[in-house]
């Protein structure tokens, strides 16, 4: 799951430890992840994301190292903010499927990226309450 959505009791990041630094930990889940476990989804771990979930490439990373896309030869960049979530998909076989969010392509893009098929939700499907949007 992409560190823009709340889980209660960790701290959401967004990809800045700064952020990361002055945040409580969150006191509920993000609505469209609720969703998912009420579904049955197991939620593993959060991955990581480019500042804010914003930025387009591994060199817009700034607070921490860029995810190796482990299908481009480890040379070819992941690609958008949710470059985490295609990655980690793409690396472990036994995941089932990740979370990531898509403003401006962050989902498609790593997806084609890292050979991962994506989707992105319709507009307005899911509430964002309880996510740090790059946009609204």
């Amino acid at each position: 799951m992409k560190d823009i959505y709340d889980i209660k009791g960790l701290k959401t990041g967004a990809g800045s430890k700064a952020y990361h630094d002055i945040v409580d930990p969150a006191s509920d889940t993000a609505d469209c992840i609720k969703c998912l476990i009420d579904l049955g989804a197991i939620i593993i771990g959060k991955t990581k994301t480019t500042p804010f979930a914003s930025g387009m490439a591994a060199g817009d990373w700034e607070d921490d190292v860029c995810p190796t896309n482990p299908r481009g030869g480890l040379d070819l960049d992941p690609d958008c903010s949710s470059s985490g979530a295609a990655a980690c998909i793409a690396g472990y076989e036994w995941l089932d499927y990740s979370i990531g969010s898509d403003s401006l392509g962050s989902i498609t893009g790593p997806a084609a990226a890292c050979g991962v098929f994506g989707l992105r939700p319709t507009q307005g499907l899911l509430s964002n309450k309880g996510a740090i949007a790059v946009s609204s």
